[in-house]
């Protein structure tokens, strides 16, 4: 319930170090699927890639502010 309500705050991850195969990481998000069937079809896509992507693609765009703004 608390993910689903704010869903905007989570992301997936693992602990996974160089995986010998898509298998062996793919054995990680498996794991997570009593808490998939929970979430719903908005929130699994928030947790699972969308807030990463809200994230990172805003964190790009100010580091290369910062750069241009402090850097010759």
């Amino acid at each position: 319930a608390l993910i689903n309500r704010h869903s905007d705050r989570f992301l997936f991850g693992t602990d996974e170090v160089a995986p010998a195969d898509q298998q062996q990481y793919l054995r990680v998000y498996r794991q997570y699927d009593p808490l998939w069937r929970a979430l719903t079809p908005e929130a699994q896509r928030l947790v699972k890639r969308g807030n990463y992507e809200r994230l990172f693609d805003a964190a790009r765009g100010r580091v290369r502010a910062w750069e241009r703004a402090n850097t010759p």
